[in-house]
């Protein structure tokens, strides 16, 4: 089978939602039909107000990028990019953040 995306929500989606749920011991599994979705949705759900800040490597994927974009758009939380792997550079943005979160 396909993903959810091309072929449609199915049973089989559903019964892997599950089994994974039960393999991790949680109660349930969120699939997501891409990498787009997945950093689209994760990032939304963490960044949820201006209190927020999000920190990302200037060469993070660009579903990354854009939905840490999206992310701090939708909920007024500051965006940072740092140089790539530069962590002396991420520490001073970190420093110089307001955002309790």
């Amino acid at each position: 089978r396909s993903s959810a995306l091309v072929c449609g929500h199915t049973e089989w989606h559903e019964s892997l939602a599950r089994r994974l749920a039960r393999l991790k011991h949680a109660d349930a599994c969120e699939l997501f039909p891409t990498g787009f979705a997945a950093n689209a949705a994760v990032l939304g759900a963490l960044a949820t107000s201006p209190g927020c800040a999000i920190f990302s490597d200037a060469l993070n994927h660009a579903s990354i990028v854009d939905g840490a974009r999206l992310a701090a758009k939708g909920a007024g939380a500051a965006l940072h990019i740092y140089r790539h792997n530069d962590l002396a550079h991420l520490e001073r943005l970190l420093s110089a953040s307001a955002a309790p979160r």
